[in-house]
């Protein structure tokens, strides 16, 4: 089987000729193969550094909020367990109240102490304790509204003490 169409001839293998380097270029008189390989190697090496502080970059600002987000959320997390925990507290402590009101003894001993109630036949007495229950003082600078009137009369004769300062410095 023979193909149509144009073939090439054999193919030769020429040789450059002296004095040009990878693609065909005269190099010049003092350069060397060497320094122009680490010219290529470091503008390689700088745009690989370029383009990855780019994807960096890009990763941060496409991955910053959603972090941010995760971050949140944690923080969110861990102050809702807090409050579980407080709320759980709260609850025994609320169990262990109810199995108390539960017990009879505990309800009479509560309304004896709340409510001052007696039992029927007993008779309560109220201490009190003077060094802590102080009579009202009463200044004697300040003269009183006098007692003999009806509450109006009262009324009038405190808004007249209180209008006259002088009144009050005798």
């Amino acid at each position: 089987m023979a193909r149509t169409g144009a073939r090439r001839g054999p193919t030769t293998r020429t040789t450059r000729p002296k004095g040009r380097g990878p693609g065909g270029r005269v190099r010049a008189a003092g350069s060397s193969v060497a320094t122009e390989v680490a010219q290529r190697r470091s503008a390689t090496s700088a745009a690989r550094w370029i383009g990855g502080l780019s994807v960096l970059i890009m990763l941060s600002f496409l991955l910053g909020p959603t972090l941010k987000t995760y971050i949140d959320q944690r923080r969110a997390i861990a102050d809702l367990q807090e409050q579980v925990t407080a709320q759980r507290a709260d609850v025994a402590a609320k169990e262990q109240e109810k199995k108390l009101w539960a017990d009879d003894t505990y309800v009479v001993q509560q309304a004896r102490q709340r409510l001052k109630f007696v039992k029927v036949g007993e008779q309560a007495y109220e201490i009190i304790d003077l060094e802590t229950a102080a009579p009202a003082a009463t200044d004697p600078a300040r003269p009183q509204a006098a007692s003999r009137h009806a509450w109006y009369g009262q009324v009038w004769e405190s808004i007249k003490v209180a209008d006259n300062p002088q009144q009050l410095a005798r």
